[in-house]
């Protein structure tokens, strides 16, 4: 039997599935300018490690240095 949750943690679930339901759309579009003009080259994407520190940034986390094990 699943383990209920509390009141507050049921909202911020829903909200957070409110938002996802919004960027759908843009996500359809993504799709399917992938499929009607193939994926982009290296050259034109922006590496994943600026958009893990811009999202870092935006949410006022400060990295000082990364250690990969």
């Amino acid at each position: 039997m699943p383990e209920p949750i509390d009141v507050q943690a049921a909202a911020n679930l829903r909200d957070w599935a409110d938002r996802e339901r919004e960027r759908a759309p843009e996500l359809a579009h993504i799709l399917d300018a992938f499929a009607a003009n193939g994926l982009p080259t290296p050259d034109e994407c922006t590496p994943w490690e600026q958009v893990r520190d811009e999202q870092y940034a935006r949410l006022g986390i400060v990295v000082d240095s990364w250690h990969v094990a």
